[in-house]
């Protein structure tokens, strides 16, 4: 009988605590809402998988109410370009550092 009571308290604070978080729904960030309209789903996915990191872009690109297919396609082309640029970077400073070091 205490369990079915505590269980009935329990549920209801979800729903309170839901109703609550629903209500509290946070604006965008400034900064990422001038990128949106600024460069749009493309150009924020770019520049932020570079500056921040690729889960904060999606998330962020996700909040502006953007479908979530587009977010991903974009997002991912992002992190492939990060990922070819980070190689050739490491491929000329390996370069670089052998020939600084006589090696």
């Amino acid at each position: 009988m205490f369990l079915f009571f505590w269980g009935t308290a329990f549920v209801n604070s979800l729903g309170d605590l839901s109703d609550a978080l629903q209500e509290s729904k946070k604006q965008p960030n400034p900064k990422f809402e001038h990128f949106y309209t600024k460069y749009g789903v493309a150009g924020l996915s770019l520049l932020g998988t570079f500056l921040l990191s690729s889960q904060l872009t999606a998330t962020a690109i996700v909040s502006f109410e953007d479908s979530k297919g587009k977010a991903t396609l974009w997002v991912s082309i992002a992190v492939v370009i990060l990922a070819i640029v980070m190689m050739l970077l490491s491929i000329f400073a390996a370069e670089w550092l052998s020939n600084l070091l006589n090696l």
